[in-house]
């Protein structure tokens, strides 16, 4: 294991901090998906170490003496950003247009939020800026 990776977060998983060497593909393949717990904040880094990876391991349901660890015995991972999904942003146009629109517009608006009828590609015209003059 290196002494210093970097991640994108917001998770730090087996497989972004080292190498999963092995045999059984699939098995190896879950271990590198094997959540480490949360990244830093973007910016920060966080220390993990090979006793706490084998903790994991346990909890896993994986016996630690069949894993070899290389390298060094604390691992510092930098986060160097978040995924941010549209999904994330949705509300921050929403509670934008909720501000600025009238009664009746905040009514159709929740209607079609509670109904999951808005997404990131939905237009949204207020009806009080098509009667306003």
């Amino acid at each position: 294991m290196p002494k210093n990776v970097s991640v994108v977060g917001p998770r730090i998983s087996f497989g972004e901090i080292g190498d999963v060497i092995g045999q059984n593909r699939a098995i190896l393949e879950k271990i590198r998906r094997v959540d480490l717990g949360r990244a830093a904040v973007a910016g920060n880094a966080v220390k993990i170490t090979q006793s706490y990876m084998k903790v994991v391991l346990r909890r896993e349901g994986y016996s630690s003496e069949d894993f070899v660890f290389e390298g060094v015995q604390t691992v510092e991972v930098l986060t160097k950003s978040h995924e941010i999904t549209t999904e994330d942003l949705l509300p921050v146009p929403v509670n934008l247009i909720f501000a600025f629109a009238t009664r009746e517009d905040k009514t159709v608006l929740s209607l079609a939020i509670s109904s999951g009828r808005i997404s990131p590609k939905t237009s949204i015209v207020c009806f009080s800026s098509l009667t306003s003059t």
